[in-house]
């Protein structure tokens, strides 16, 4: 019976050090794709969609509160931010590629 427990903690001790590494493993299939230029390999570890869709909502975020309320509710100012909110959208969707990250890290 101790065999057992002991086995089971062991598998427990070693599933936790796992989930632990798990942001080190992350990074360095990150770093390891790019140095390869590995596309593919970087799609694996990072979620384009979900990060172009953040980075664009704090982009346009950060561009609202900036400009502030006296530009969002003058009629020239709020055309001007909404054009520029399409620029930037556009700039993010460009960006955040595989292509576009490797293009960025590489300088």
């Amino acid at each position: 019976m101790k065999k057992w427990i002991i086995a089971i903690l062991a598998l427990l001790l070693l599933l936790g050090g796992y989930v632990a590494a798990g942001p080190y493993l992350a990074i360095n299939g990150i770093r390891t794709a790019l140095a390869e230029q590995d596309t593919g390999k970087l799609e694996r570890y990072v979620d384009f969609p979900a990060l172009r869709v953040s980075l664009r909502a704090q982009a346009e975020d950060a561009l609202a509160r900036r400009a502030g309320t006296g530009v969002q509710s003058n009629l020239f100012g709020a055309i001007a931010l909404s054009v520029a909110n399409s620029m930037l959208g556009t700039g993010v969707d460009t960006m955040v590629t595989p292509l576009g990250i490797g293009a960025l890290l590489q300088g």
